[in-house]
């Protein structure tokens, strides 16, 4: 498995999907592929240095629904935070998680991921309410 930035044509081949999953046009947008980068299998959205520098958010992850299940987007979200520690830009990771996803928090939970501590917000003002946000700090 491999991550890209998206090519021409690869937003029309995952728009049957893709129109679930909450994008902001703000966010770096990969597309989640073979190795080979001929077949996608889904999208990883994700800001870097957000809220600061050393940070990254991961905004959203989705996979097409027939191959969900399979590890693609963990391991997608492991490719993409292993490359930004190896680079040195980012060793903070975060993920927002609406309150009524449980199978979105199991998801983070089992990448190791924690919900934020009092005091901690990675948000840039106020954290909207119905939003749990989900850290991780890589130790060296």
């Amino acid at each position: 498995m491999a991550l890209r930035p998206l090519e021409e044509g690869d937003r029309e081949a995952m728009m049957s999907w893709l129109k679930e999953m909450p994008v902001n046009v703000d966010d770096g947008l990969l597309a989640i592929t073979s190795r080979d980068g001929d077949s996608i299998y889904g999208v990883l959205a994700y800001r870097l240095g957000y809220p600061e520098e050393g940070w990254l958010s991961v905004e959203a992850v989705a996979v097409e629904p027939g191959l969900s299940g399979q590890g693609y987007d963990a391991e997608a979200v492991r490719l993409l935070e292993g490359e930004a520690l190896e680079r040195g830009l980012a060793s903070r990771f975060w993920a927002p998680v609406r309150h009524d996803d449980g199978l979105g928090l199991y998801f983070w939970l089992r990448l190791g991921y924690r919900p934020a501590l009092p005091g901690e917000n990675p948000w840039l003002g106020e954290r909207p309410r119905d939003i749990i946000a989900m850290i991780r700090v890589a130790t060296t």
